[in-house]
């Protein structure tokens, strides 16, 4: 709801501009006083140099052979000081030199009337040139104003992204963006609000400047839905939104903002891609009229404002999920790493630290083969030189000498690009040591298990000879781990040892 112009509101305009032109005008005078007043009687000079011809008393100087030479140069002099005046102080300064010019030659209009009509032309010409130079002096210098209102809004669009991209935290680059529009467009206070699309609703992001009473009232009631109040108009409709009156405004959910202060408002979406993601709003102590050329900057920052807590947002997503992942490797009991192609440690785990007894940061860039194997080159027939080759997942189990004999179960597993290309490698190992113990302690069970039954059927069988005491003594050396086994019996009626 942009207020459009009225006859009273360009009257206002109007008197604005000439009491600016007076105020700018002083300043000059005051600045320059003693220029100011030799330039003003240099103009009264020239300009009654025309009259001195009818004048008694300047009888001496027209009579002087310099006189027609500054006779017919006065007037060029004349537009000279007046275009000088026009484009180094004021046009306006310059218009009041044109008219003081033309004032001082309405006497003499009478007296050339007759005798000089060229003349009297020529001076003519010479004030409707200065005036239409003064004209092209004015629209230049409003040519100027606004490239430079424009460096301006560059100027600060620049500066508002400089300020946001120095941080990615959510809410310090919300903080920095609204303090940058809010300083940009001369507001007072102002608020951000996100949209939560889950619930369909705005929730507040973060404020400036409000009044104790209405950032209370914020706080308790944060969210906001669809359609309410300024932000929720601009919301759905996805275009800034200015309310000059606020006092008029019906469409408020706070109504501590009536006692606020504030006069004014104005709205604009954050967008990304076309897509509102939030509403930044400002408010003025004082009533504000927005130009097209506002309008503009305020889409702009929209945009720009928008993409910076767009980038935000996801940022703390990547940072939370990459959290999340980072708990996730290092919960895992096997040790992982992750390699380039040619066998360089880029990531590991914690289980694999504690597994080589050192930290992840401390296997970072160093080579497989030396820390596992404590070789300064790539071992042949290794499980990593395998996936290198074949480029799919390989498997084995070998022990390590490297790792006090430990048993591991290493597997590799390649991660391919688009094309096939081989990108990393994905290193697990697996400490199988006590796996290993056990199988062989059940094998030993079982083989003395084995022995036990084998030796009770030889001893059932009641034959003593030779080849039974022979296969009793190998049964005997599965059972105790000797590389030689002797049996003596001791004779009944002898008492001798055989």
């Amino acid at each position: 709801m942009i207020k459009k112009d009225t006859p009273r509101n360009k009257t206002a305009r109007v008197i604005n501009i000439f009491q600016n032109t007076l105020h700018q005008i002083k300043e000059t005078i005051l600045k320059n006083p003693i220029a100011f007043a030799l330039f003003a009687l240099g103009i009264l000079v020239i300009s009654g140099a025309d009259l001195a011809e009818f004048i008694p008393f300047f009888a001496p100087v027209v009579a002087s052979p310099y006189f027609p030479i500054f006779h017919e140069a006065h007037n060029l002099l004349a537009l000279g000081l007046a275009m000088y005046a026009a484009y180094r102080w004021q046009p306006t300064l310059g218009l009041a030199v044109m008219f003081l010019y033309i004032a001082a030659h309405i006497p003499y209009f009478p007296l050339i009337f007759s005798e000089k009509p060229l003349e009297m032309v020529y001076i003519i010409l010479i004030a409707i040139s200065g005036l239409a130079g003064i004209r092209l002096i004015i629209k230049m210098r409003r040519i100027q104003a606004e490239v430079g209102k424009q460096n301006l809004r560059l100027d600060s669009l620049y500066q508002t992204s400089q300020e946001m991209a120095q941080s990615l935290d959510l809410d310090t680059v919300a903080a920095r963006a609204l303090d940058a529009t809010l300083k940009v467009l001369n507001l007072g206070a102002g608020t951000i609000r996100y949209i939560d699309e889950a619930a369909q609703d705005m929730v507040m992001l973060t404020h400036r400047g409000l009044p104790t009473e209405l950032a209370q009232e914020v706080m308790v009631n944060p969210r906001l839905k669809m359609g309410e109040g300024i932000a929720g108009e601009v919301a759905q409709s996805g275009k800034p939104l200015v309310v000059h009156a606020l006092s008029l405004y019906t469409n408020l959910v706070y109504k501590s903002i009536r006692n606020s202060g504030f006069q004014s408002a104005a709205a604009l979406p954050l967008k990304v891609k076309g897509k509102v993601v939030g509403i930044i709003t400002g408010f003025s102590y004082s009533q504000r009229y927005f130009t097209t050329a506002d309008l503009d900057l305020m889409a702009s920052l929209g945009n720009m404002v928008g993409m910076a807590i767009a980038n935000s947002r996801l940022f703390g997503e990547v940072e939370t999920k990459g959290r999340e992942w980072e708990q996730t490797f290092d919960s895992v009991n096997d040790g992982i790493a992750l390699l380039t192609p040619d066998r360089k440690i880029i990531r590991a785990n914690w289980a694999l630290a504690r597994m080589l007894n050192t930290t992840p940061q401390a296997l970072v860039n160093r080579y497989c083969y030396n820390v596992f194997h404590a070789f300064d080159a790539p071992v042949a027939g290794c499980v990593a030189a395998s996936c290198i080759a074949l480029k799919s997942p390989c498997e084995m189990v070998r022990q390590e000498p490297n790792l006090n004999n430990r048993w591991l179960q290493v597997r590799a597993d390649p991660v391919l690009g688009p094309r096939g290309e081989l990108l990393s490698i994905v290193h697990t190992t697996r400490d199988i040591t006590e796996l290993k113990r056990t199988e062989e302690i059940q094998a030993r069970s079982l083989s003395i298990t084995e022995s036990v039954l084998n030796m009770a059927q030889i001893a059932g069988r009641g034959l003593i000879t030779e080849d039974v005491y022979g296969a009793f003594a190998v049964k005997l050396l599965k059972l105790i781990p000797f590389d030689e086994a002797t049996i003596n019996l001791l004779h009944d009626t002898d008492q001798v040892f055989h």
